[in-house]
């Protein structure tokens, strides 16, 4: 049985490790797994942001998170988790110095809202083993139910080009593309 629960603080460990196991991301090595531990530490107690994890028998599969409030989000994690940030940054920044201002955006930015912002599903993941257990679309909608009770009516996502597999999930999930 698969149940859906709030991101916890306690577990930040796991989901950075799904996270730097299963996602294209930049934040390798033992100094990446610190920040995405920190982050996801931080995004747990955020006023910005949430975050759910799928669980079969107790053990985190998988995981998703909601932004909705960049900025509160930023000076939450600034707030709460700046010591780590600065010690596995620092470390980071040693490591790997040609990462340092990559910065990469999608054409348009974010899409527009009547409000002028929006609730994005960033990102979502599920342990290799676990998939096709119903898990992420479970996620999805929690995370959509979530956006709804903050007067979201709905979520956007940004997905790579490639990533066909993805792409025809969130259409399974209700998703569409836009231009």
């Amino acid at each position: 049985m698969i149940s859906v629960e709030s991101l916890q603080p306690g577990d930040a460990r796991v989901v950075a490790r799904l996270h730097q196991q299963n996602l294209n991301t930049g934040f390798s090595g033992r100094a990446g797994f610190g920040l995405l531990e920190a982050y996801y530490r931080g995004l747990a107690r955020s006023s910005g942001a949430c975050g759910y994890v799928a669980k079969r028998d107790s053990l985190v599969i998988g995981f998703v998170c909601g932004v909705w409030d960049e900025s509160a989000t930023q000076r939450n994690m600034m707030r709460r988790e700046w010591g780590w940030l600065l010690l596995w940054g620092s470390v980071f920044a040693l490591a790997y110095p040609s990462r340092l201002f990559k910065r990469l955006t999608a054409p348009g930015g974010e899409p527009p809202t009547p409000e002028g912002r929006g609730y994005e599903l960033r990102p979502i993941v599920v342990a290799p083993e676990a998939r096709g257990s119903g898990s992420a679309l479970a996620l999805v909608r929690r995370l959509a139910e979530d956006a709804r009770g903050r007067g979201f009516p709905r979520i956007y996502l940004y997905t790579e080009l490639d990533n066909t597999r993805a792409q025809q999930f969130y259409l399974k999930a209700g998703f569409r593309e836009v231009a």
